[in-house]
């Protein structure tokens, strides 16, 4: 599956022997301004970056599994202190985050 952004994150793709290989990441300039400010402004620079790094290694692993549906193709994962709101679209193999938020 791989991430497209408005998102920050990489994500795999099984291949024909079940394992996963590597997308390149894919990141938006609203995204990434975004992540960046947070980790600017948090006191807690290594919270925002273990966060960061959990999403993306969750939503790599499975999308679905390690996410909650909170409506209709809309789903959310919440790492302290990032939550991120995305859709997966499994006819292109993409999980496309449309929003991040900061919860300090």
């Amino acid at each position: 599956m791989r991430i497209a952004c408005t998102s920050f994150w990489s994500s795999s793709t099984p291949n024909e022997s079940s394992r996963h290989e590597r997308v390149p990441r894919e990141m938006e300039q609203a995204c990434q301004n975004l992540l960046a400010a947070v980790w600017l402004a948090t006191t807690n620079r290594n919270a925002v970056t273990r966060a960061s790094a959990a999403i993306d290694k969750a939503l790599a692993a499975d999308p679905r599994f390690h996410g909650h549906e909170i409506s209709e193709g809309l789903w959310k994962i919440e790492r302290v202190p990032l939550t991120a709101f995305y859709e997966v679209d499994d006819a292109n193999n993409v999980v496309k985050v449309t929003k991040l938020a900061f919860n300090p």
